[in-house]
């Protein structure tokens, strides 16, 4: 009786169902914490990038033993726009998975559209001012949250936009 209490158990599977037509990529144990946990973590660990480890010249899944930051990671405004823009859409399926509340879902996803659509993306330079913006308020936003003074992250404030022109 025992032996069987002891035994490795392992959860039922549905016959019916075929595999996924999409797999996302997970990031390492360490980020996935921080979402659980709905702490402040750069995209980048969202990104392709973030979700594989490179070991000699073996690319490999991160396995889930990674239980700290990488010192490989890039602030989200030294992103590229294509790692910004498929990072963001990674973090935004796993805070889903994480059962963040729907109105932090929601703002985040209002929040990354205007990001991603905004009207200087076609002008010169314009791309990297959104990225520091959407860095600085995303981090500010968690900061926010975690003191109980929390702003909708999805009004976007073309005051502190603007301020961001002449930095770039």
């Amino acid at each position: 009786r025992e032996t069987e209490k002891k035994k490795l158990k392992i959860n039922n599977f549905n016959a019916d169902l075929p595999v996924s037509d999409v797999i996302i990529p997970y990031p390492s144990q360490f980020v996935l914490q921080k979402v659980k946990n709905m702490e402040f973590i750069e995209l980048w660990y969202f990104s392709p990038d973030g979700c594989l480890k490179k070991i000699d010249s073996i690319v490999a899944l991160k396995s889930f033993s990674s239980f700290k930051a990488s010192n490989k990671a890039l602030q989200d405004h030294d992103l590229s726009w294509r790692q910004f823009d498929m990072a963001k859409t990674s973090f935004l399926v796993h805070i889903e998975k994480a059962s963040w509340p729907n109105k932090h879902q929601m703002a985040l996803v209002l929040f990354f559209t205007l990001i991603t659509n905004h009207e200087h993306r076609l002008r010169p330079r314009r791309e990297k001012t959104l990225l520091r913006y959407a860095s600085m308020v995303q981090k500010d936003w968690h900061d926010r949250l975690t003191l109980n003074l929390g702003f909708d992250i999805g009004l976007f404030n073309n005051t502190l936009y603007n301020s961001l022109l002449d930095d770039v």
